[in-house]
């Protein structure tokens, strides 16, 4: 039961005029001007309803309510006495006390209890549905990725690092020569070292050192150094070479900054007292044994020094430098420096290698591991020294003992 009314005092008095079923009753206030007001309107429900009359003057309010005194609304029938204040409801019989109630709570049903058991069991099958499905395309992917890279050929490729001093051109000979191959499939990955002074046929200009193929080829054309060297490896070493990656000394130095240099492990240390420096002239190197973090200075220099060793020593060198800056890539920390290295390839190495190509290569690496990269050497066992006519000290190649290390290694 809801009722609208003004505050008023216990002095309030309803009107004698009003009626026992009027919806309004008027009331006459102490201090007030006379006139009359509506103390409360009641709900159309409640006027309605028979023997319930509006309160008479005669009625005494408890002494429990005075000091509250806040009745918003008087109510009263032959039977009892209703009467709504700010604390709550009275309900008096007779005129008398009976209870004083807090306001009434509201009475919400509870809702029928539900069975939660099916939509549970719904989420749990929807769920399971998902994981067979995405387990159903990663393994539709994997299979697919599997043959797609079952299908996939060798590469092998050319890595030359120049001789070249600044302000010189490209007509130079090669310093370093490895062909290096990447077989996804395997994995495999391998790396064979060519000494400079293995002496070869060179097509169109007979017989030579091997690294005077790029400088005769670039003699004769612009770019033709690159393939001079690729069509004299191919022919001599009974290899397709798909790709090349041309270096120079400040190209690998820049390299080798840019990942932030290269852990090395120097089996012995090194003297060298003739170590050639840009302007032909010669200085003293020393690098102690044991570990040693390399910039890319120090790098070149440890790769590049013959004095003192062989030159089959300098070319293990130069593929455990290699190898460490395979491995140095592979780091976690280092791959927020890819950026700049990129940068670095693009702006001092000279390759035909597409970014598919260097994906397959990093991929493929990292599936093998640095440690598990075969690498070989054209060493002694597999040359024979020989003085020229002309008085220059080179090696003449053993085939029967180099193709088959070379099978083995570049195996299809």
């Amino acid at each position: 039961m809801r009722l609208r009314t003004q505050r008023t005092s216990t002095s309030a008095m309803v009107h004698p005029t009003s009626d026992a079923h009027s919806p309004r009753a008027t009331v006459s206030t102490s201090g007030s001007s006379g006139m009359a007001r509506p103390l409360y309107a009641c709900e159309p429900r409640l006027s309605k309803q028979p023997g319930l009359t509006a309160f008479s003057p005669d009625v005494t309010i408890p002494t429990r309510l005075r000091s509250a005194m806040d009745v918003h609304t008087l109510v009263s029938s032959r039977s009892f006495t209703l009467i709504r204040h700010r604390g709550g409801v009275v309900l008096m019989r007779h005129h008398r006390y009976v209870e004083d109630t807090q306001p009434a709570p509201r009475v919400v049903r509870p809702a029928a209890r539900q069975n939660r058991y099916p939509s549970c069991l719904l989420r749990l099958l929807r769920v399971l549905v998902l994981l067979g499905f995405l387990i159903l395309v990663l393994s539709l992917g994997w299979y697919g990725l599997r043959r797609w890279f079952a299908a996939l050929p060798r590469t092998n490729v050319l890595v030359l690092g120049l001789d070249r001093r600044p302000g010189e051109g490209n007509v130079v000979r090669s310093d370093t020569m490895v062909l290096a191959t990447f077989y996804p499939p395997g994995p495999h990955v391998a790396l064979l070292s060519i000494p400079r002074d293995l002496y070869v046929e060179i097509p169109g200009h007979g017989a030579g050192r091997i690294n005077t193929a790029h400088f005769w080829g670039e003699s004769e054309s612009e770019g033709g150094g690159l393939a001079l060297a690729v069509q004299t490896v191919a022919q001599n070493f009974n290899l397709p070479v798909h790709r090349h990656v041309r270096v120079d000394f400040d190209g690998f130095r820049v390299v080798v900054d840019a990942v932030g240099g290269i852990d090395v492990t120097v089996a012995e240390p090194i003297v060298d007292d003739a170590y050639p420096t840009e302007d032909y002239g010669t200085m003293r190197i020393e690098i102690a044994a044991g570990p040693q973090h390399m910039d890319g200075e120090t790098a070149l220099r440890y790769a590049r020094s013959r004095h003192g060793s062989s030159d089959f020593d300098r070319l293990e060198r130069q593929q455990q430098v290699l190898l460490s800056l395979a491995r140095r890539l592979l780091e976690p920390q280092v791959w927020p420096r890819l950026p700049a290295l990129y940068q670095a390839l693009t702006g001092n190495v000279d390759t035909d290698m597409t970014v598919r190509d260097w994906v397959l290569f990093a991929f493929t690496l990292y599936r093998v591991g640095p440690d598990e990269v075969e690498h070989c050497v054209v060493d002694r066992e597999m040359t024979d020294p020989w003085t020229t006519p002309d008085g220059g000290a080179v090696l003449l190649p053993r085939w029967e003992a180099i193709h088959p290390v070379v099978g083995e290694l570049f195996a299809p």
